[in-house]
């Protein structure tokens, strides 16, 4: 028998097999002290593989543990609303408490910054020119900052959407709480997109019961990365189009036109594809549909997407000499520019490029919940239904489009680059467990069989990534030098384990402590000496040193100078 017949233990010996096969490539492919990708491969998914095999292991055990799935699918439909609030509150504690409100990456520092500067009603953050490379480090100026050396000038490259989201949570105080709230929203998109597309109010519960047992659909919601917003975005465009009227169709371009903006527009592009291919080229008001969808994508991908680029291109020029020695590039037309500053990450793949993509596959079995792409897959492919045919295309468009990009994700949870198209996993999972082969298989115990496997993993896959989240940031966090909270102070981040994504600030260094790039510590005290004049040496380790105004002072920052000495 097999997997494709749907037998139980075709399930357990098939995922059994899989996930040896990944422990395999884990050793062969990941470095345990290389670079952040393959260290987190190493050290996080081979741990995650053990724990989904002693999983696996425990189903058959559990035979004598009698439940009933379709009650647990539908007790979850009754209490969706509630269910997706206890979601919005976790994540929440877990933002605040496990990811300690700190951007880890550069990926999520440059939103955060961004949204700080909205939140302010600028469009550029702006320190002393002086010191652009103590507040952002060489390597980060030009590729996830835009800067301007002459007037200070500083912002995010990335396309703003997903900074304009999180603005109004950094107004309020509570930057921890935007994405746990996206998450919740799609807990209950997805429900309700299964519950619509299968009309079964029990494809509800298991569309929630499948996503919230995936790690990766819930714990990227206490990181500050924009994907969970690309899920969420991509969930209501599909929604939008279950019943393509005019009027929803003229809606999902104006949704599919936020997510081409909400950092880069490569997630929605692959994932929109079949939808876009389905509406323009159908008999029946192919054209109509291809003009509502101009009308809905083109006013916020000009104002936002090429109105941004406009923005960065205007932010690097200012107060700048005029290049007239004519770089080639320079001269071409702005649309030309424009267009290959959007295809240059691109390459035909090789073997490097391959090895890593398969890597992300594994992050993406790893991180998901038990059984869930086989289910997906036999959906897509066996039930009839073109809505399932046409989710699983934008899934596999949006993997194999990502075997154009050399580059890994560095940092992550789960494979960041499938999660835009994560959200239609639980959707087909549920539609092939409320189908008729799911439900009639050979022994019966099929959907006990995925019930069990869900609850375990929402207990033990959850709680071991989550464990495994707050001891790298934990770890992460212990590199920055301590200081003193009660006076200003300036941190100087030198050695350590990407430590230099710890140099993050105000858009205008207007709270402290300051955090700074070391450049060597007698060219750092001469910084420090002109702007904390009488400070002393609060901190020296290894991983950076402090420099603080005494205890018994409380002046502010200015430029006059002092000899340092030890507080």
């Amino acid at each position: 028998m097999s997997v494709a017949e749907h037998g139980c233990r075709d399930f357990l010996r098939a995922s059994v097999i899989i996930t040896l096969a990944a422990m395999a490539y884990i050793y062969w492919f990941a470095e345990p002290d290389g670079p952040i990708f393959h260290r987190l491969l190493y050290r996080h998914d081979l741990a995650g593989a053990i724990g989904l095999l002693f999983l696996l292991a425990l189903l058959p055990l559990s035979k004598r543990v009698a439940l009933d799935p379709t009650a647990i699918a539908l007790a979850v439909a009754r209490y969706h609303w509630l269910i997706a609030g206890m979601v919005w509150l976790l994540l929440s504690i877990g933002s605040r408490y496990l990811y300690h409100s700190h951007p880890l990456s550069m990926d999520e520092y440059a939103a955060s910054f961004q949204a700080a500067v909205f939140a302010n009603g600028s469009l550029a953050g702006r320190v002393p020119p002086q010191l652009m490379d103590w507040v952002l480090p060489d390597e980060f100026q030009g590729h996830f900052f835009a800067v301007n050396r002459v007037t200070g000038d500083l912002a995010s490259a990335y396309w703003p959407g997903f900074a304009l989201l999180l603005a109004p949570f950094v107004w309020l105080g509570i930057p921890w709480a935007c994405n746990p709230l996206i998450v919740a929203a799609s807990v209950l998109l997805a429900g309700q997109l299964a519950r619509e597309v299968v009309g079964q109010e029990s494809a509800r519960g298991w569309a929630i019961l499948l996503a919230l047992a995936s790690p990766a659909f819930t714990l990227n919601g206490i990181s500050f990365y924009s994907m969970p917003a690309h899920l969420l975005f991509n969930l209501i465009f599909v929604w939008l189009l279950l019943r393509p009227s005019p009027g929803r169709v003229f809606l999902a371009g104006v949704v599919g036109s936020f997510a081409l903006v909400l950092h880069n527009p490569y997630p929605h592009l692959l994932f929109s594809l079949p939808w876009l291919a389905w509406l323009v080229f159908r008999r029946d008001g192919g054209m109509r549909n291809a003009l509502l969808l101009a009308l809905g994508y083109m006013p916020l991908l000009l104002l936002l997407g090429v109105g941004w680029i406009a923005t960065l291109g205007a932010l690097r020029q200012l107060g700048q000499a005029t290049v007239t020695s004519g770089a080639q590039a320079e001269q071409w037309p702005w649309l030309v520019r424009v267009a290959i500053g959007l295809t240059r990450p691109f390459h035909f793949p090789d073997e490097i490029t391959l090895s890593r993509r398969l890597a992300s596959l594994v992050k993406l079995w790893l991180w998901s919940a038990p059984f869930l792409l086989f289910m997906a897959v036999l959906a897509a492919n066996r039930l009839r239904n073109p809505l399932l045919k046409l989710m699983g295309a934008s899934l596999l468009l949006t993997i194999l489009g990502y075997f154009l990009v050399p580059v890994t994700q560095g940092h992550g949870w789960g494979d960041r680059y499938s999660h835009s198209a994560f959200g239609v996993l639980p959707v087909l999972a549920a539609a092939w467990m409320c189908s008729t082969p799911a439900q009639g298989n050979r022994d019966a115990t099929l959907l006990p069989l995925v019930a069990k496997a869900a609850l375990l993993s929402l207990l033990l896959a959850t709680g071991l990534r989550a464990w495994q989240i707050g001891t790298f940031m934990n770890d992460h966090l212990a590199q920055l030098p301590p200081y003193p909270k009660d006076r200003p102070a300036i941190v100087f981040v030198g050695k350590g384990y990407y430590s230099r994504d710890l140099v993050q600030n105000d858009p205008w260094l207007r709270t402290q402590p300051w955090v700074f790039a070391s450049r060597g510590k007698d060219v750092d005290i001469d910084v420090a000496e002109k702007l904390l004049p009488g400070g002393c040496i609060y901190a020296d380790g290894w991983h950076g040193w402090t420099f603080a105004v005494p205890g018994d002072k409380s002046r502010q920052p200015s430029v006059t100078t002092s000899k340092p000495s030890p507080c």
